[in-house]
């Protein structure tokens, strides 16, 4: 993937909690959990700016990952971060230099590299969707989007 990518945000949020980083699209209700390298990768995409995926990769590889396939694997992931709207790219002419991947969650000794994985959950679909508290403007609940936003 050479083209340069942030997270959707605000539609989507994500947090790790006890080694386990789950995430919301708020735009179509489906949440995400991640295996453990999955949640590596998504820890280094930026929330404000952009970062393209061969950074990643080498991001990746200064941190000690050689697994033969890795740039592979990292840009199916990504790819399937785009088809869910997890992530968004980014018009080149707008982005601002090459920031660098925002912080890696730190590797512990059971975790091994393995293809990075996103499941979808769609079960509480309904219920996200009718939440009004994500429909806010930047400044957060309880200030609505007005018509011009």
């Amino acid at each position: 993937m050479q083209s340069r990518i942030r997270v959707n945000s605000p539609h989507v949020i994500s947090e790790h909690i006890d080694g386990e980083t789950v995430m919301i699209n708020l735009k179509t209700g489906a949440y995400y959990n991640l295996n453990a390298s999955g949640a590596r990768v998504w820890a280094l995409l930026p929330r404000d700016g952009s970062v393209a995926g061969n950074d990643v990769v080498a991001f990746l590889h200064e941190q000690g990952e050689n697994e033969p396939g890795l740039a592979y694997e990292v840009a199916a992931f990504l790819d399937r971060l785009l088809d869910e709207e997890l992530v968004v790219t980014v018009d080149e002419s707008r982005s601002q230099g090459a920031p660098s991947p925002g912080s890696a969650l730190p590797q512990t000794a059971s975790d091994h590299w393995e293809a990075p994985s996103l499941t979808r959950f769609d079960d509480m679909q309904d219920l996200l969707l009718l939440d009004p508290v994500h429909e806010v403007d930047a400044q957060g609940w309880p200030h609505l989007p007005t018509d011009d936003a």
